[in-house]
Formats: structure tokens, C-alpha cells, sequence
């Protein structure tokens, strides 16, 4: 038994969904020291740590150019990148989005091999 942190994120819907018996399509991700798990309405999503180059924070502006979404993407080392649907933010300082970014990052830095330095690195979409 280890005491390694696994989180799991679920959309603020979820429990909505679920009283209605729709709670197995609400967007859940995983993370343990195999990698992340994710699943959508439609499929299941691995992806262990080896193949995650960096944990980033993707940052979209919505309906106006002061309110932005944040969510979590996973740049994988062949380049490409996955955007995880939990957690995400609509608020440009949100301390608990930033929590879980950051115990994301732990477990890559603990199971992975980061290819990128400890600060917080945003994406932007224009």
C-alpha cells in the first residue's frame, strides 16, 4: 500500500446526470502511478506517464476577451496533445484548479520524466 495521491476529477454536472442515469457520461479522469485514465460519453482514454512530455494548462477565451476557460492538456512526446475534459475553470485565478494542476504535475514528476521546468505553463488560444 502506497500513500501516492490519486486523483480523480469530475465535471460539477456529474452528480446531476446521475439522478437521471446518465451519471456514466459525465466526462471522469483518473490519475494513479500507471498514467491517466479518462473517459467520455463515447470512448476510454489511456495514457501512461512515460508518454507525457508535460502537463499544461490550456487557456481559451469565451464569449468576451475577459473571460477565459481553462482546462488540463497533456503534451505527449510524439507532439501531439490530449486535452483532458476534468479539471476545468472558468475563473482567471481559481485556487483549486491550480491544485489539482499541480498534484497532476506531482505525479508526472514522480512516475514520469518531465521534459519541462517546474513553472506553470499556459497555452493560448487567440
Amino acid at each position: 500500500m502506497t500513500d501516492d495521491p490519486h486523483p480523480t476529477y469530475r465535471s460539477d454536472a456529474g452528480g446531476v446526470w446521475s439522478l437521471v442515469g446518465l451519471g456514466s457520461a459525465a466526462p471522469v479522469v483518473h490519475a494513479d502511478a500507471d498514467g491517466v485514465r479518462y473517459r467520455t460519453l463515447l470512448r476510454r482514454h489511456t495514457i501512461p506517464w512515460q508518454d507525457v512530455a508535460a502537463v499544461r494548462v490550456h487557456r481559451t477565451f469565451v464569449r468576451s476577451q475577459y473571460q477565459e476557460y481553462r482546462r488540463v492538456s497533456l503534451l505527449l512526446r510524439d507532439g501531439r496533445f490530449r486535452k483532458l475534459p476534468q479539471p476545468c475553470s472558468y475563473e482567471t485565478t481559481d485556487p483549486e484548479f491550480d491544485a489539482k494542476v499541480e498534484a497532476l504535475r506531482a505525479l508526472q514528476r514522480r512516475h514520469g520524466t518531465p521534459e519541462e521546468p517546474e513553472h506553470l505553463h499556459v497555452s493560448q488560444d487567440a
